[in-house]
């Protein structure tokens, strides 16, 4: 198949083009900071974003949610939702 976008810069308003799935952990990085996060079963998720070296706890997140958020970690501690796919 043939992709007429893969000659295009790829912007931050852009869908994204990879997706990974994400296990939470306290110690450890994405492998890759992503533009995203599907949420799959809703929940809580204690997130570190880009620039950023201390979790941010975003609560209630409903099922089914992409949290449009440059993320490098998803930390276990504190983290309910699950299902979850990292966006880039």
């Amino acid at each position: 198949m043939t992709d007429p976008f893969q000659n295009h810069e790829t912007a931050l308003t852009s869908p994204a083009r990879n997706g990974f799935s994400v296990t939470p952990n306290d110690s450890a990085d994405l492998f890759t900071t992503c533009r995203g996060i599907f949420v799959g079963v809703g929940g809580d998720i204690s997130l570190v974003l880009a620039e950023e070296s201390s979790p941010v706890l975003f609560k209630n997140i409903p099922d089914g949610s992409v949290i449009p958020l440059a993320v490098k970690k998803v930390e276990s501690t504190l983290t309910t939702a699950t299902d979850l796919v990292g966006l880039y």
